[in-house]
């Protein structure tokens, strides 16, 4: 999941950044469809928003790993749905 995050953050800057979708197409590795689905939804998101869901996947994941500033004050299910939550927002 952050892996296609992380895509679909780079496709939204290229976008914001005027590169044409068949351009930035040809950078993924992906079948022709999903690209093309990809480049739909980033384009649909501004790239802060994306910024910001994959920060909240990188503190689940840095959570997760016992090494988070609220270590142990949630369960690991909590920090997973705040995540969820927030990437979705």
């Amino acid at each position: 999941m952050v892996r296609r995050l992380r895509d679909a953050l780079a496709v939204a800057e290229a976008l914001a950044a005027g590169q044409p979708p068949a351009q930035i197409k040809r950078t993924l590795r992906m079948p022709s469809f999903a690209a093309e689905r990809l480049i739909a939804d980033a384009g649909k998101r501004d790239v802060e928003s994306l910024r910001q869901a994959l920060i909240a996947m990188a503190d689940l994941e840095l959570e997760s790993r016992g090494g988070g500033a609220t270590s142990g004050a949630q369960s690991e299910e909590t920090a997973a749905l705040r995540a969820l939550l927030a990437a979705a927002g």
